[in-house]
C-alpha cells in the first residue's frame, strides 16, 4: 500500500504534468502562425481546440471541475453555437450539482469520478460534421472505429443514426454494446432515447430498468416515457423523487398543463424562470401565450439577447407552436450576430418552409447547397421542401444525390418513393420502395400499402398500414395514409385516431391538423337548403311535366360512422297542358354509414302529403346494403319504392313502382372501371318490368385533371305497354301512365371532364371541383340523343359548401332539362389551435 508521502508525490506529479500540458497547449496558440509553414493544414490545432482540450483535461478530476467550468464558459462565449461545448458544459455542471448534493447528504468526501474524454481529433471532427449537418461525413469517420470496438465512436454513431432517422441501425449497434456490457449506462440512456424517438415508450422503460432510480438522466427519460404512455400521474410521482431543478420543474409544468391544471402549470413555469433566468425555454414557458408573440415582446427579446444558441432555441420554441414570424425574427437576430452560422441559416430555410413561404425557403436552401454541396441536412431539407411545393421532379433529383452519397441509407430511397407516388409516378415509386426494402423490411411493407392505396384497394391498404404502424409507431407517413384510407371507407373513428396519434408526435404536422379539422367539420351537425327543377317532354303523352322541389334540412352524426338527416320538402308539380299546379309537403328521414370496411348501410323514407283534395298521399323509400368484396369489387343490393309521376294521369293515380335491385362495380385498374345493375319493377297498377345496365369507363388522364370516356348499354322490358284512351280527339286517360319500353336496347358514349381546383389534395380536404360531360347515343326506337351536363362542388370559409348541377337532354322522342342548387353550413366548433 502506498504511503502518504508517495500519494503526495503522485498528486504533485499529476499536477506538474497537468501544468506542463496546459502550458504546451497555450504556447501552441502563440506559435500557430509561426508554425503554419511547417505544420500541414489538417494537423493544426486552433485556439478553440486547445482550450477545449484544456477544459476536458481539467474535467478529468472532480477537484478541477470548477476550473473546467470556467474554461467551458470562455469557449461558449467564443463559439456560442457549439452544441458540443454546451453539452459538455451541462455535463460538468450536472457533476458539480451531484457532488454538492452528495456533500450535503454526507460528511464523507464524494468518491472521485473520472471522465474518459481525452483530446481526439477524429472524434472532434465527427462531432463538428454532425453539428454542421454532414451526417454522412461524420459516419465515414466513425464507422471504422465502431467496427473495431471503439465505444465512444459507437455511441456518437448511434446518436447520428438516430438523428438521421436510421433508428433500426442505431438500436442494433447500441444493443451490441449492451451485449458486451449490460451495465453500460451511456448505451442504455442512448437506447432509451432512440426508443422514445420510435414512439416505443414501454421499450424505453425496459432499457432504463437496470439503471439507478436516483439518476437524474434516467428520471428525465422515465418521465418522458410515462407521459407518452398516457400516465401523467406516474410521471409527476417520479418528479417528486428527485431534487428540484429548472429542467424538472419545467417538465412538471408541461405535465400539469396537459392535465388542464393551468394555474399550477403557470406557477411551475414561473419558478423555473426564476431559478434559470437565462434559460430560453423557462422564459418562454413563463411568458403568457398572447404576450410572447407580441411585437413588443420579440423586439425586446432580440435587442437584449446576444447568445446565438439562445436565439435559435427561442426560434425553435416559437416554431414548435406555429409562431413562425416570431421564430424568423429570432433567427434573423442570430444571423445579425453570426451571418455565416450554418445552424441559423438552415433554421431560417426550414422555418420559411413551415410558414408556407416555400419559394423563399428553396432559395435559401439552394444557396446553402452551393456552399455545402454534400451536406445531408441541406439536401434532405431541399428535397422535402421541393416535394411540398409539388416540384416532384426536382425533389427526386435531390433525393438521388443523397442516395449517391450513401447507398446504404434507406431514408432517401424511402422518402423518394413517397414523392414519386405523390407525383403520380407509381412505377418509379414501386422501384424505389423495392430498393429501400432491400435495406429495411418496413420500407417494403410501406411500398405494398402505398401501392394498394394508389390503386383504390382501401380496405387492404388499411390492414397493411395497421401492421406497419405496429412495426413503426413513429412512421408519420403510414399514420396519415391510414387516416386517408379510413376516410374513404367512412371509418371516422379510425381516421380520427390516426390523425390524433400523428399530431401527438408532431403537433405542427400541417396536413394532419387540417385533415382532423376537416373531419370535425364533416361530422358536425349541419343544415342544408336548396331546390331542384325538372322538366321532361316526350314519349307521346307519357312524359309531360314540370316539377319543382324546395328542401330545408338538418343532419347530425350518430357516432363517427353514421349520420342521420331530416329534411322538410315542398313540391310543386305542374303537368304540361294543364292549368293546375299540385302542391305537396313532406319529410325525409335518412340514415347511413359504414358498419366496417366491408359493409355499408343506407336507408331513407319520404312521405308526401298533397294539399289538393282527391290525391293520394305517397310514401317512398330505399334500403341498400353494400358489400366490399376484399377490394376486388363492390356489390350492392336493396329495395326501393319510387315515384312514377311523369304526367298528370300518373300524378292523380299516385303511381309508384316497387323495385328490387342488384348492382356491382369494380376498378379493374386505376384507370379502368366497370359497373352493372339488374333491376326488377312492380308497378302499383299490377304491371311489371325489368332492366339491365352495363358500363365501362376509362380515364385517359389522372387527377387533378381527369378526362374519362364512359361507354354504356342497357336493356329494358315491360310486361304491358301504355294505352292512351280518347273521347273523340280528347285524351281522357292513360292505362299504365309511365314509359313502358318492350325489348328495348340503347347504347351511350359520354366524354367526362373533371378538374379539381382544391388547394389540398387529400380525402376530406375542402373541395373546389367542377365537371362537364358531353354524351350521345341511340336506341332501338331510332331515337338518337345528345346530352350535356355540368356540376360544381365548392367548400369555402371552412363551414360552408355549395353544390350546383345542370343537365340538358335532346332527342326526337324525349327532351329533359334539370337544374339544382344546394347550400350547406356545418355547425362546427372553432378551429383547432
Amino acid at each position: 500500500m502506498p504511503s502518504g508521502n508517495t500519494r503526495k508525490v503522485s498528486r504533485t506529479r499529476r499536477a506538474l504534468l497537468l501544468t506542463l500540458l496546459a502550458a504546451f497547449l497555450m504556447s501552441a496558440w502563440g506559435a500557430e502562425v509561426r508554425a503554419a509553414s511547417l505544420v500541414p493544414e489538417s494537423a493544426r490545432i486552433s485556439d478553440f481546440q486547445a482550450r477545449l482540450a484544456l477544459a476536458r483535461l481539467l474535467a478529468l478530476k472532480d477537484a478541477d471541475l470548477k476550473r473546467a467550468e470556467a474554461q467551458y464558459r470562455v469557449l461558449e462565449r467564443s463559439r456560442p453555437g457549439s452544441r458540443a461545448v454546451r453539452s459538455e458544459l451541462e455535463g460538468v455542471r450536472a457533476r458539480l450539482a451531484r457532488l454538492a448534493a452528495a456533500a450535503a447528504a454526507s460528511s464523507s468526501p464524494p468518491a472521485p469520478q473520472f471522465s474518459t474524454s481525452p483530446l481526439d481529433p477524429d472524434m472532434e471532427q465527427a462531432r463538428e460534421l454532425f453539428y454542421q449537418g454532414d451526417f454522412y461525413g461524420a459516419e465515414r469517420l466513425l464507422r471504422p472505429r465502431s467496427v473495431q470496438g471503439d465505444r465512444a465512436a459507437t455511441l456518437l454513431l448511434a446518436e447520428i443514426l438516430d438523428a438521421g432517422q436510421r433508428r433500426a441501425e442505431s438500436v442494433r449497434i447500441l444493443e451490441d454494446l449492451l451485449r458486451r456490457d449490460p451495465g453500460d449506462r451511456s448505451a442504455r440512456l442512448a437506447l432509451a432515447r432512440v426508443r422514445l424517438s420510435e414512439e416505443r415508450p414501454a421499450e424505453a422503460l425496459d432499457a432504463l430498468a437496470p439503471l439507478s432510480s436516483g439518476d437524474r438522466d434516467v428520471v428525465a427519460l422515465r418521465v418522458q416515457a410515462e407521459r407518452r404512455l398516457g400516465r401523467p400521474d406516474q410521471a409527476l410521482f417520479l418528479l417528486t423523487g428527485v431534487p428540484a431543478s429548472p429542467g424538472f420543474i419545467l417538465e412538471r409544468g408541461r405535465i400539469l398543463r396537459d392535465l388542464d391544471r393551468e394555474s399550477e402549470a403557470r406557477i411551475a413555469f414561473a419558478e423555473a424562470a426564476r431559478l434559470a433566468p437565462d434559460d430560453p425555454e423557462a422564459a418562454y414557458e413563463a411568458a403568457a401565450l398572447d404576450e410572447r408573440t407580441e411585437d413588443a415582446f420579440t423586439t425586446a427579446l432580440t435587442a437584449r439577447e446576444k447568445r446565438i444558441d439562445a436565439l435559435l432555441r427561442w426560434a425553435s420554441l416559437y416554431s414548435r407552436d406555429g409562431a413562425y414570424e416570431s421564430a424568423l425574427r429570432c433567427i434573423d437576430a442570430a444571423l445579425a450576430l453570426a451571418p455565416k452560422s450554418f445552424q441559423a441559416r438552415e433554421a431560417r430555410a426550414e422555418t420559411l418552409a413551415w410558414a408556407g413561404r416555400r419559394d423563399d425557403a428553396i432559395r435559401e436552401l439552394t444557396t446553402l447547397e452551393r456552399e455545402h454541396s454534400d451536406n445531408f441536412k441541406v439536401l434532405l431539407a431541399q428535397a422535402r421542401v421541393l416535394s411540398w411545393d409539388r416540384r416532384y421532379g426536382e425533389s427526386l433529383a435531390a433525393y438521388a444525390r443523397l442516395r449517391d452519397l450513401n447507398p446504404s441509407d434507406p431514408l432517401p430511397q424511402r422518402e423518394a418513393a413517397r414523392v414519386a407516388y405523390w407525383g403520380k409516378m407509381p412505377e418509379r415509386g414501386a422501384d424505389l420502395y423495392a430498393s429501400a426494402g432491400e435495406l429495411l423490411p418496413e420500407a417494403a411493407r410501406e411500398g405494398r400499402a402505398k401501392a394498394l392505396l394508389h390503386d383504390g384497394r382501401f380496405a387492404r391498404a388499411q390492414a397493411e398500414y395497421d401492421a406497419l404502424v405496429d412495426e413503426e409507431p413513429a412512421n408519420q407517413e403510414a399514420l396519415f395514409d391510414r387516416g386517408q384510407s379510413a376516410c374513404v371507407l367512412g371509418l371516422g373513428d379510425r381516421e380520427r385516431e390516426s390523425y390524433s396519434r400523428l399530431l401527438d408526435q408532431d403537433p405542427l404536422h400541417g396536413q394532419a391538423g387540417q385533415a382532423l379539422r376537416r373531419l370535425d367539420v364533416r361530422e358536425a351537425p349541419a343544415a342544408l337548403v336548396g331546390g331542384e327543377y325538372w322538366r321532361e317532354d316526350g314519349h307521346g303523352d307519357l312524359s309531360r311535366i314540370e316539377r319543382v322541389r324546395f328542401d330545408a334540412g338538418l343532419s347530425a352524426p350518430l357516432g363517427e360512422r353514421f349520420r342521420m338527416r331530416l329534411v322538410q320538402h315542398l313540391w310543386l308539380d305542374s303537368p304540361e297542358r294543364e292549368s293546375t299546379t299540385y302542391d305537396a309537403v313532406g319529410q325525409t328521414l335518412g340514415f347511413g354509414g359504414a358498419v366496417n370496411e366491408y359493409l355499408r348501410l343506407d336507408a331513407s323514407w319520404t312521405n308526401k302529403r298533397y294539399g289538393n283534395r282527391g290525391l293520394d298521399n305517397l310514401d317512398t323509400g330505399r334500403v341498400r346494403l353494400e358489400f366490399n368484396l376484399n377490394d376486388e369489387a363492390r356489390l350492392g343490393l336493396g329495395v326501393e319504392r319510387m315515384e312514377e309521376l311523369a304526367n298528370g294521369y300518373a300524378l292523380r293515380k299516385g303511381m309508384y313502382s316497387d323495385n328490387v335491385f342488384l348492382d356491382a362495380s369494380a376498378n379493374l385498374t386505376r384507370r379502368l372501371d366497370v359497373s352493372a345493375e339488374v333491376r326488377g319493377r312492380n308497378y302499383r297498377d299490377g304491371n311489371s318490368g325489368d332492366s339491365q345496365r352495363l358500363a365501362v369507363g376509362y380515364a385517359f388522364t389522372d387527377h387533378p385533371r381527369t378526362l374519362r370516356l364512359l361507354l354504356s348499354g342497357e336493356r329494358r322490358d315491360t310486361k304491358d305497354k301504355s294505352l292512351s284512351l280518347y273521347s273523340g280527339p280528347t285524351l281522357v286517360d292513360i292505362v299504365h301512365p309511365y314509359w313502358t319500353p318492350q325489348d328495348y336496347y340503347a347504347g351511350w358514349a359520354e366524354l367526362q371532364w373533371e378538374h379539381d381546383l382544391s388547394r389540398e389534395f387529400y380525402c376530406g380536404a375542402a373541395k373546389n371541383i367542377y365537371g362537364l360531360a358531353l354524351g350521345g347515343g341511340t336506341d332501338t326506337d331510332d331515337n338518337p340523343a345528345v346530352r350535356v351536363s355540368g356540376r360544381w362542388r365548392y367548400e369555402f370559409l371552412e363551414r360552408w359548401n355549395l353544390e350546383a348541377r345542370g343537365l340538358m337532354h335532346r332527342s326526337p322522342q324525349w327532351d329533359a332539362d334539370a337544374i339544382s342548387l344546394w347550400i350547406g353550413y356545418a355547425f362546427a366548433s372553432e378551429g383547432r389551435p
